[in-house]
């Protein structure tokens, strides 16, 4: 029972950091600074 609610508890936190999906406007100026991105997030540049 103690394992089943270890992975079902690590399950739930994976999910909490989970990749996030970025849309960038590339224009003038686009620094890393105005956009955070972490490892393993999506970025689309329009």
């Amino acid at each position: 029972m103690k394992r089943f609610l270890l992975v079902l508890f690590l399950l739930f936190a994976y999910t909490l950091t989970a990749q996030t999906t970025h849309n960038i406007n590339w224009f003038v100026g686009v620094t890393p600074e105005t956009h955070p991105i972490e490892q393993g997030d999506t970025v689309n540049w329009i």
